[in-house]
């Protein structure tokens, strides 16, 4: 837990700011595959992947699942990486 939402738990009259999500990054338990879904409404590719590690490598699988946001923010809603 953060200190931030420890203290706006503590804080009856203050509540923490909700946090829209934006997508969901799925990797399997053994990694060996991943996909990354969208969530934001309109998006045009609401699904990146999935990549398998047998299909494609264990290097490309673990570049997928470090960049897979924000390559497909970029590439889909025009926002830069921060």
């Amino acid at each position: 837990m953060t200190t931030t939402s420890a203290r706006a738990r503590d804080t009856p009259s203050r509540a923490p700011t909700p946090q829209r999500i934006a997508g969901v990054l799925r990797v399997d338990l053994d990694g060996q595959r991943a996909r990354y879904d969208c969530s934001r409404p309109g998006c045009p590719h609401p699904s990146e992947g999935p990549i398998t590690a047998a299909q494609h490598g264990l290097a490309e699988l673990r570049a997928f699942v470090a960049g897979v946001r924000d390559v497909h923010r970029a590439a889909f809603h025009k926002e830069n990486q921060p």
